[in-house]
C-alpha cells in the first residue's frame, strides 16, 4: 500500500504505484502544502520526500517510457515477436540488442532506456496493427 503523508500524517493511499507517484506530486504542488513536508511511502519504506516548495526542481517518475511500451503491448494483446517484427519493419534503424533491451527489467545489465520519440513513432504502428489483427 502506498501512502502520501503531510508532516507525518497519512492524507492519501492507493495500491497502484503510478497513481501514488502522481498523487505525491499533485499533493506537493498544492499551494497550501508549500510550507509542509510531503512524503511518499510504500508500506513502511520511504520512497521520496522533499520540501513542497522545491518539488518543481525535481521530476521523480515511477513509470519509464519502457513501462508505457509494456502497458501498450499488453493492452493491445500483442506478442513480443510481433512487436519486434513491427519495429524492425519500421523506419527506425535499431539493432536487435537495443530492441531486446527495452524489454528487460531496469536492474538487468542488458536494459536499454527507450526514448519518448521512439514510443511516439511506434504507438500508431502498434495500434494500427492490433486493430487490423482483430478484424
Amino acid at each position: 500500500m502506498y501512502s502520501i503523508k503531510i508532516n507525518g500524517n497519512i492524507v492519501k493511499q492507493t495500491d497502484k504505484s503510478t497513481v501514488a507517484w502522481s498523487l505525491y506530486r499533485a499533493t506537493a504542488r498544492l499551494f497550501e502544502n508549500k510550507p509542509n513536508h510531503v512524503q511518499l511511502y510504500s508500506d513502511a519504506e520511504l520512497l521520496q520526500q522533499k520540501p513542497s516548495g522545491l518539488m518543481l526542481l525535481e521530476h521523480p517518475d515511477s513509470a519509464a517510457v519502457n513501462d508505457i511500451l509494456m502497458t501498450l503491448i499488453k493492452t493491445l494483446d500483442l506478442s513480443f515477436p510481433e512487436v519486434k517484427w513491427l519495429i524492425k519493419d519500421s523506419e527506425l534503424e535499431l539493432s536487435n540488442s537495443r530492441i531486446d533491451g527495452w524489454f528487460y527489467p531496469k536492474d538487468n545489465r542488458r536494459f536499454v532506456q527507450m526514448y519518448n520519440d521512439e514510443l511516439e513513432y511506434l504507438t500508431p504502428i502498434l495500434t494500427r496493427y492490433a486493430q487490423a489483427k482483430s478484424q
